[in-house]
C-alpha cells in the first residue's frame, strides 16, 4: 500500500512540468465559454437552492451546490490573473457575470411565484462572520486550484464547490431583491464579494506555487 502510494506521487510529480501545466490552462480556459450546459446548469441550480431555502432543506442546498458550474470561471479567472492574463480573465470575468444574471433572476422569479418566511437557512448564513467566509473562500480556491491541475485528483472538485457554497449566497439576493429586503439584500452581497474575491486569491497562490514546483 506504501509503496503504491509513493509511486503515485512520483508519477504525479513527473507528470506535473511546465509543458503540461501550460496545454492544461490552454485546455481549461478553452472549456471556459458561455455555452448551453453552463447556463442549464447554472439556472438548475439556481432553482434548486432557491427550492432548498423555501423547503428550508440543507440536503437540497447542497444538491445545487454540487451541480453548480460557478466555481470554475471564478478559479480560473485567478489562474489567469497569476499569468495577467488579461483577455481571458476578463472573458472568466463576463462568464460568471453571466452565469450570476442567470442565477439571480431565476431565484427572483421563484421567490416572487413562492413567498415563503426566512428560516435557519437562511438565518444561518447570515450569522456566520465575513472573515470566516472569506477564509472558507481562500482554503476553496487552492483546493480547487490544485484539482483542476495536479493528475488524477479532479474528482475533488465536487467537494470544494460544496464547501465554498457559491450558489446560496447569489441565490439569496435573488430572493432578497424578490422581496424587496435591503438588509438580506446587502449581506448577501458581501458574502457573493468575499467568496468571489477569497477564491481567487487562494487560485492565484495555489497556481503560482504549482507553476513554481513545476519548474523544479
Amino acid at each position: 500500500m506504501i509503496r503504491r502510494i509513493v509511486k503515485t506521487l512520483k508519477q504525479n510529480s513527473l507528470a506535473v512540468r511546465p509543458q503540461y501545466l501550460k496545454k492544461k490552462y490552454a485546455t481549461l480556459v478553452k472549456k471556459g465559454r458561455p455555452g448551453i450546459y453552463f447556463f442549464v446548469m447554472a439556472t438548475s441550480s439556481a432553482a434548486i437552492a432557491t427550492m432548498g431555502f423555501i423547503m428550508n432543506s440543507p440536503s437540497v442546498i447542497i444538491g445545487a451546490m454540487v451541480i453548480s458550474p460557478l466555481l470554475y470561471p471564478v478559479v480560473l479567472a485567478g489562474s489567469a490573473l497569476s499569468q495577467r492574463q488579461w483577455h481571458e480573465f476578463t472573458k472568466l470575468i463576463k462568464l460568471l457575470g453571466y452565469g450570476a444574471v442567470a442565477v439571480v433572476t431565476v431565484s427572483i422569479a421563484l421567490s416572487l411565484l413562492i413567498p415563503f418566511q426566512y428560516q435557519s437557512e437562511i438565518h444561518g448564513r447570515l450569522a456566520s462572520s465575513p472573515l470566516q467566509y472569506l477564509v472558507v473562500a481562500i482554503c476553496s480556491g487552492i483546493a480547487g486550484t490544485f484539482a483542476y491541475y495536479w493528475p488524477r485528483v479532479s474528482e475533488t472538485i465536487t467537494g470544494v464547490g460544496i464547501s465554498v457554497a457559491l450558489v446560496p449566497p447569489f441565490v439569496m439576493v435573488g430572493v432578497a431583491v424578490g422581496n424587496g429586503d435591503v438588509l438580506l439584500l446587502s449581506k448577501s452581497s458581501l458574502i457573493v464579494l468575499l467568496n468571489v474575491l477569497g477564491i481567487m486569491l487562494g487560485s492565484m497562490a495555489a497556481f503560482v506555487g504549482i507553476k513554481r514546483y513545476a519548474a523544479r
